[in-house]
């Protein structure tokens, strides 16, 4: 008598054992499909709503011995540059949102290292205009070559101020 109770005892400690594990994994999934939920809302709030545009554009620089112009508008391309040089670009920023937007400039590649802006992280109000130069300006010792890069102009709704 008494082993049958042990029996049952112990068959009820493993079904109960059987039903934490169980519960145990259906509140782990849970949890992940939540957290997977709140990231794709944030994502999607993000890119609707916080990101309005990125807009790249390829920028261009030979250091040589000759100077030259490339009047390009399809990119910045600062032509052909001594060492030691500087070459300016311009480029228009307009906002064409009904609301304020910010502003920034991100420089890449090999050319980052001789590009500067004359202004980077600004707020633009609706219909405002502003004009951007972009300078590149090598040292002496700077080797004869090609550079290049891209510039992305980032404009993300401003929400706060």
């Amino acid at each position: 008598m008494v082993k049958r109770e042990s029996r049952k005892n112990a068959e009820r400690g493993k079904k109960v054992n059987k039903e934490k594990k169980v519960n145990n994994y259906k509140f782990l999934i849970m949890s992940i499909s939540i957290v997977f939920l709140i990231i794709s809302i944030f994502l999607l709030l993000y890119n609707i709503y916080y990101l309005k545009e990125v807009m790249p554009l390829d920028m261009t620089l030979e250091v040589t011995d000759k100077a030259g112009v490339n009047t390009n508008t399809d990119a910045l391309s600062f032509g052909k540059n001594y060492p030691g040089g500087t070459s300016i670009r311009e480029i228009n920023i307009t906002n064409n949102y009904d609301y304020p937007v910010f502003v920034s400039i991100k420089l890449e590649g090999d050319i980052a290292q001789f590009v500067s802006v004359s202004e980077n992280n600004f707020v633009l109000e609706p219909a405002d205009k502003k004009t951007i130069r972009y300078y590149a300006k090598t040292e002496q010792n700077t080797s004869h070559g090609n550079y290049t890069g891209q510039t992305k102009v980032v404009i993300n709704r401003v929400l706060f101020r």
